[in-house]
């Protein structure tokens, strides 16, 4: 069953964020919603007001009035700005390869060989399963309870050595590792991978 894809439903969200604060915008900068009575009385004091200021001077130099205006329209060129970055960053990471792993994560890397040879005495077709086994055993991540999924992800998601070692080093279906990264030491089993030609992580 086909739908939306993430991304693109990202981008639709950001959009229609961005139209909505446009509209606040000009809703709180570009109108009033008094009677015309009071609005009439409070534009004719603004002006006296405007008159007063424009004419008053600070070091010799005449201060013009503010420009509400003006201040609308850097409101609505920041939202503009802001909204087109979002946008153009989640398109970048949509046309990033993608990858989907097992990991089991250990304090130490005594631990994490030990696993590991454990793995290699399992025959081929039986590896995935007790992979996720073990990993509900020994892995400190929360993914564990998952026997290690960390389901769909993107180029550029994890850490630097994780990702490199997911797209650029291990082979799809084998166990690989130990990984070092910040949060330990890592086995990792990749299920598929998008072959798409990848950069190191710096």
């Amino acid at each position: 069953m086909s739908g939306v894809p993430p991304g693109l439903l990202t981008c639709l969200m950001i959009t229609a964020q961005c139209f909505v604060g446009l509209w606040l915008l000009t809703f709180l900068f570009g109108g009033s919603s008094q009677p015309a009575a009071e609005t009439s009385k409070v534009g004719q004091s603004q002006h006296s007001l405007q008159q007063s200021f424009s004419n008053t001077t600070i070091g010799g130099k005449k201060m013009a009035a503010k420009d509400e205006e003006s201040n609308l329209h850097f409101l609505v060129g920041a939202a503009v700005f802001v909204c087109a970055a979002c946008v153009a960053k989640v398109a970048g990471n949509m046309s990033l390869p993608r990858a989907h792993a097992l990991h089991i994560l250990f304090e130490n890397e005594a631990d994490c060989i030990r696993v590991k040879e454990q793995l290699a005495q399992e025959p081929a077709e039986n590896v995935y399963t007790k992979f996720q086994e073990l990993a509900k055993q020994h892995s400190k991540c929360p993914s564990g309870k998952d026997g290690g999924s960390l389901g769909v992800f993107r180029r550029g998601a994890m850490a630097k050595e994780f990702d490199n070692a997911v797209f650029l080093t291990a082979d799809v279906a084998t166990v690989h590792g130990p990984v070092r990264t910040s949060f330990g030491f890592h086995l990792i089993y990749v299920t598929g991978r998008e072959e798409r030609k990848v950069e190191r992580a710096v």
